[in-house]
């Protein structure tokens, strides 16, 4: 019965102390080195654990957690699918720019930083 007693206390202990350096900011970030080295019993692990848990419970409440996830556990495509570096490389150089072209049935086109011109298709008359 005492030894219950003693783990109680030192529980009761452990969490006051916890709760203090919690309010107080004073504990390493959780998973850090620092929190790593830390002792299982300290109270600044503890008071680390503690904000850890509190931040994503406010982080899980403001997202719907069942569709973060299944967002999470989405199959993905395996890598060796997706691009390659070149490839990408290649997307990303800038493409020539499109010559404007009026079309016959269509309104006139504004010519952007034409100063307000149009492009207008005009049909050609052929000789007769």
């Amino acid at each position: 019965m005492s030894d219950d007693i003693d783990q109680a206390d030192a529980f009761t202990a452990l969490w006051a102390e916890a709760k203090i350096l919690f309010l107080a900011k004073d504990f390493p970030e959780y998973g850090s080195a620092a929190w790593r080295d830390l002792t299982p019993d300290s109270p600044r692990r503890l008071a680390a654990a503690l904000e850890a848990a509190e931040l994503w419970r406010r982080y899980v409440a403001e997202e719907d957690p069942l569709r973060w996830i299944a967002e999470a556990t989405k199959p993905r495509p395996p890598l060796h699918t997706l691009p390659d570096r070149p490839t990408i490389e290649a997307a990303r150089k800038p493409k020539p720019a499109h010559q404007l072209a009026a079309t016959p049935g269509w309104p006139a086109i504004a010519v952007p930083g034409g100063g307000g011109r149009y492009l207008a298709y005009e049909q050609k008359k052929e000789a007769a």
